[in-house]
């Protein structure tokens, strides 16, 4: 008889922003109310924190959207240190931007995103997506 294959731990996870949030006064927890997957439960939709259920290699991406001659920033977080930051400026009407990065957490590390002072986060309407 051949060994089984031991099982594969998943986690995974889709989230975002319900409404328009902004303009920020100050550099803080992002805290996304729209949860589309959380595959094991690792994003706190409480905290906005992501908590790695297993140590391993995690893709994050982060879009942000702007408009009306707004800028849209973000930055995502390992532990307090800062990974990247996502810019968008609106000239004149809608712009995106995005990024993404392979982090490898062990267990209990965190994840979070902070939006940036300044900033003012867009839900695209259905018109737009």
């Amino acid at each position: 008889m051949g060994k089984s294959a031991a099982p594969i731990n998943q986690v995974a996870f889709f989230v975002g922003l319900g409404e328009n949030l902004g303009p920020i006064d100050a550099n803080t927890d992002l805290i996304m109310d729209k949860v589309v997957t959380n595959v094991d439960e690792a994003y706190d939709p409480m905290t906005g924190k992501f908590t790695a259920p297993y140590s391993g290699t995690n893709h994050f991406t982060v879009v942000v959207a702007a408009q009306g001659r707004q800028k849209a920033a973000v930055m995502l977080m390992e532990n307090g240190k800062m990974i990247f930051t996502v810019l968008a400026e609106s000239v004149p009407y809608w712009a995106t931007s995005s990024n993404t990065a392979l982090l490898t957490l062990r267990k209990a590390q965190q994840v979070t995103s902070l939006s940036v002072w300044g900033a003012m986060l867009t839900v695209p309407s259905k018109d737009h997506s």
